[in-house]
């Protein structure tokens, strides 16, 4: 019969050899099994934007800014900004639709600060000539979902904030 030696030279051995198989497996845990994450709801923005010109009421007619001027006036980068639809009035209102969507979560920060600047901007503009526009910009709908940004700012923000949501639930 073979013999195994020295147990207290072998229990040693049998201890380190534990100790390393556990630190063994400890590093392997940080490793997670990916878990699939919930497909991202497509918004259809062009169809937010058609619902909120043609359902909300305005006092102007709202018109398309080209790209290039809306950037520069709303403040935002264009590499934020991966799809974007705004109609603003023609200046006796300050009523506006701007629906952007993001290239990123960061990005989506920028544009909700961009969108807070810019109301703010108008409530300091319109305070002098036109106070009741400023009641108008208090009133301002402004939501996000997902990577987009709603911007509505109209006669009625109760039907604005109903038809967004209607569209975002759809």
């Amino acid at each position: 019969m073979r013999s195994w030696g020295n147990p207290i030279k072998i229990f040693p051995a049998l201890l380190m050899l534990g100790f390393f198989l556990v630190s063994l497996t400890a590093c392997g845990g940080g490793q997670e099994t990916p878990q699939e994450e919930e497909p991202e709801t497509q918004i259809d923005l062009s169809s937010v934007t058609e619902r909120l010109l043609t359902e909300v009421p305005y006092e102007e007619e709202l018109v398309p800014v080209a790209p290039e001027v809306f950037f520069d006036l709303f403040g935002v980068a264009e590499e934020d900004v991966a799809e974007q639809y705004n109609y603003f009035s023609g200046g006796a209102t300050a009523e506006e639709i701007v629906v952007m969507k993001a290239v990123g979560r960061e990005a989506l920060d920028r544009l909700v600060k961009a969108a807070e600047n810019r109301i703010a901007y108008q409530k300091d503009i319109y305070a002098s000539y036109a106070p009741e526009e400023v009641v108008r910009l208090n009133n301002a709908v402004l939501l996000t979902e997902g990577d987009s940004l709603f911007l509505c700012i109209s006669a009625d923000s109760d039907k604005a904030r109903e038809d967004i949501q209607e569209e975002l639930d759809s």
